[in-house]
């Protein structure tokens, strides 16, 4: 995967998640979010701004019975909706069934403590198997396009997938076109066209939507912005595959690693990038191995232009809960990217979990339009300080 047996057991370790040492089978032996309590440890009437609630959650299945062991995805928050304020709070899993939050009060007023059960630790057992399963848990079409007979031009659609771990292929026996990227070693199949040869792949898209083609320019980019006031441009594309974007053209898909050894960096150049909801599909080892290779360039990038500015944006809560694309995956996923540059110096990681977790707009993987504003604010303050 790109990282020593060291650090791969160290992200073991951050990854860990405690949960029932069987399989629970019987729903009313889960964690139950209506017979499930919290309170706030020794509740006082008052509270001075910048004081600390502690508040304990007791989980309990659905037969009222106290659970014995730990891996329930809780999450909490403070809030004021007359403020539009919110606050954060971090949940420590006691593995025993029960669990700690800490409140900090930021403002005046009154305030009203928010727990909520994403998922109980059976769910989270089930969403585990899944990640590290062969099951492809997301669908992909490439599109190829050739000569036919007669000067005809003729068009294929098949399926495509990520190529990992130790089942290999989600297609067995010689059935698929393969794509290695000779630098990341990441491995892209497509299913064999009956007609066209494997050379032939022009378009990449998500699987299972059919869309009218309206010739509108594609939101999928790449694209440019140019300020000439103050001197600014900015470049944005989406990253490699795996990708769950409308049809695009394959040659626009670069992978991360690659582009930031294109990139000559210095004291203008601010290299930004999140690399999360795409890949909460495949499993955590596959994103460890793709976060190595980002994090191989960004050194390289920093060594011959340490004045760059790197700086990587965390994934966001969705409000997600299925096998698919649960909340759950990219919690893991932010530890992930967190512990393997936590020791690189020049990396800033904007982590914007806590903001959209607490926050008075509804959960989804495209923030509203205040949190993106509050997003680039606080981006902004780190590439312009002053």
């Amino acid at each position: 995967m790109g990282i020593s047996e060291e650090e791969w057991e160290r992200l073991q370790k951050a990854l860990d998640w405690p949960g029932p040492d069987q399989e629970i089978t019987q729903l009313d032996q889960s964690t139950s979010p209506v017979h499930s309590t919290f309170s706030i440890v020794g509740l006082k009437e008052s509270y001075k701004v910048g004081e600390k609630i502690s508040v304990t959650i007791t989980a309990r299945d659905h037969n009222k019975n106290l659970k014995r062991y730990g891996g329930d995805f809780f999450q909490a928050k403070l809030f004021n909706s007359d403020l539009k304020a919110s606050v954060y709070g971090e949940v420590e899993d006691h593995r025993n069934g029960t669990y700690s939050v800490a409140l900090l009060l930021p403002w005046e007023g009154q305030a009203q403590v928010y727990v909520r059960l994403e998922h109980s630790s059976e769910a989270v057992q089930i969403l585990n198997k899944y990640r590290e399963s062969s099951f492809p848990r997301s669908h992909y079409n490439g599109h190829f396009e050739g000569p036919g007979p007669n000067k005809t031009r003729i068009s294929e659609v098949v399926q495509c997938n990520l190529k990992w771990g130790a089942d290999g292929s989600w297609r067995k026996g010689d059935c698929c076109c393969e794509y290695k990227d000779i630098k990341t070693g990441t491995v892209w199949q497509c299913e064999r066209p009956k007609k066209l040869s494997c050379d032939n792949l022009v378009h990449h898209s998500r699987g299972g939507i059919k869309r009218m083609d309206l010739h509108t320019p594609r939101s999928s980019g790449p694209l440019m912005a140019v300020e000439l006031k103050n001197n600014i441009i900015v470049h944005w594309r989406p990253h490699g595959v795996p990708l769950r974007f409308p049809k695009m053209l394959i040659t626009d898909l670069h992978y991360i690693s690659n582009d930031i050894d294109e990139i000559a960096g210095g004291a203008h150049a601010v290299i930004v990038f999140t690399f999360f909801a795409h890949m909460a599909y495949h499993p955590i080892t596959f994103y460890v191995h793709e976060v190595a290779k980002i994090r191989q360039s960004v050194v390289a990038l920093l060594s011959r232009a340490p004045e760059t500015t790197v700086i990587i944006k965390s994934g966001n809560t969705a409000g997600l809960k299925d096998i698919f694309q649960s909340d759950w995956y990219t919690v893991q996923m932010n530890t992930v990217m967190q512990e393997m540059f936590r020791d690189i110096d020049g990396v800033i990681y904007f982590d914007v979990w806590q903001m959209t977790s607490c926050h008075y707009l509804r959960e989804d993987v495209h923030p509203g339009a205040v949190i993106i504003a509050n997003e680039i604010d606080m981006f902004l303050s780190y590439v312009c300080p002053s």
